[in-house]
């Protein structure tokens, strides 16, 4: 897992994920990659023990900048592996 500071969220960009397929082999037509992005049941807690805009997966990372945001995929990144056919959804 990726660690970014509080109050950011890692970015997976063409350049990160070139690196990577050269680690691990290119992503190929009809693949659908997953991000790991290490949120699990410790962190998030399901109503009414954990509220939908104050739990750490939507409020804590980016407003009160207390801990690293989550995972998502850079636009150019998802384009990108559009156009090899390899599913991002």
């Amino acid at each position: 897992m990726a660690h970014t500071e509080p109050g950011t969220s890692l970015r997976i960009t063409p350049d990160w994920l070139r690196a990577w397929e050269r680690r691990n082999g290119r992503l190929r037509e009809g693949e659908v990659p997953m991000w790991f992005s290490g949120y699990t049941d410790r962190y998030y807690k399901p109503f009414p023990e954990g509220s939908r805009f104050n739990d750490r997966m939507l409020w804590k990372p980016i407003v009160e900048k207390s801990e690293p945001g989550w995972v998502a995929a850079h636009p150019d990144t998802v384009e990108l592996l559009h156009e090899r056919g390899v599913r991002t959804w």
